[in-house]
C-alpha cells in the first residue's frame, strides 16, 4: 500500500491520502510499502512522527520526506531571490515542513535498520528517501 501525507494535490497513484501523520496511527504495523510525507512539522513531536511512519513500513519499504530547506530559503532571502510574501506563501499556504537536508539525513543515519537511498534539493525543497532494511528489525 502506498500512502501520501500532506495538503497538496497529488496524483492518483496512492492507495490512501492523509492530512496529518496522526491519521496513520490506525494502520497496521508493517503494512505500507511507501509513505510520502510533506507535513512533518505539523506534529507535536517530530521524532514520534518519524517513528510512527517507520513503524508502518514493511521491510524494504520506503519513506519519502519533502520539505522546505531552511538553508536554501535563507540564502534566497539574503540574495534577494525571495521576498517575505513569497516565503509566507511557501510556508503557510500548504503547511509545509521546514528543516534542512543535512539535518534530516543526520536524523535517519542514527536510526538502526534505516538507510538513506536518495537525498537532494530542488528549488527551495529537500527531498529525502529512506528505506527500512529488509534484514533488520526496528522497534
Amino acid at each position: 500500500m502506498r500512502i501520501f501525507i500532506g495538503n497538496e494535490n497529488i496524483d492518483n497513484s496512492y492507495d490512501k491520502v492523509y492530512n496529518s501523520i496522526e491519521e496513520i496511527s490506525s494502520l497496521e504495523p508493517s503494512s505500507v510499502t511507501h509513505v510520502e510525507c510533506m507535513v512533518l512539522d505539523n506534529i507535536a513531536d517530530r521524532n514520534q512522527g518519524i517513528k510512527l511512519m517507520l513503524s508502518k513500513l514493511r521491510y524494504g519499504g520506503r519513506l519519502s520526506l519533502i520539505g522546505v530547506d531552511v538553508n536554501l530559503v535563507s540564502l534566497a532571502l539574503i540574495n534577494g531571490q525571495l521576498n517575505v510574501e513569497s516565503l509566507s506563501n511557501i510556508m503557510y499556504k500548504d503547511k509545509r515542513s521546514i528543516s534542512s537536508l543535512m539535518n534530516m539525513i543526520s536524523i535517519f543515519n542514527q536510526i538502526p535498520g534505516i538507510k538513506v537511498m536518495n537525498a537532494f534539493t530542488e528549488n527551495l525543497e529537500y527531498i529525502l528517501t529512506v528505506e527500512r532494511d529488509a534484514h533488520t528489525h526496528n522497534s
